[in-house]
């Protein structure tokens, strides 16, 4: 039986809704701007391990790369309490 593992946490924005049909590239949102529950996706990373790294991607700007962080540290902080 093949092993598998996580080696990071994919952070791809996504705006969430209901498609009809089956959307390879649905539209991207900036952090914090769609449905994803992040509170939720870091501590069960977090459960996986602690160290896990998140990757931020296909931002449009240094100002949005930083924001990004800023706002997934702020969860992170909320979900340690």
């Amino acid at each position: 039986m093949p092993q598998f593992w996580i080696s990071g946490g994919r952070c791809t924005w996504l705006l969430t809704r209901q498609w009809g049909l089956l959307f390879l590239s649905p539209p991207e949102v900036k952090v914090g701007e769609g449905g994803m529950d992040y509170r939720t996706y870091i501590r069960e990373l977090d459960k996986l391990d602690p160290g896990l790294p998140l990757i931020i991607e296909h931002l449009r700007s240094d100002d949005d790369y930083r924001a990004a962080a800023k706002y997934l540290r702020q969860v992170e902080q909320e979900t340690a309490d």
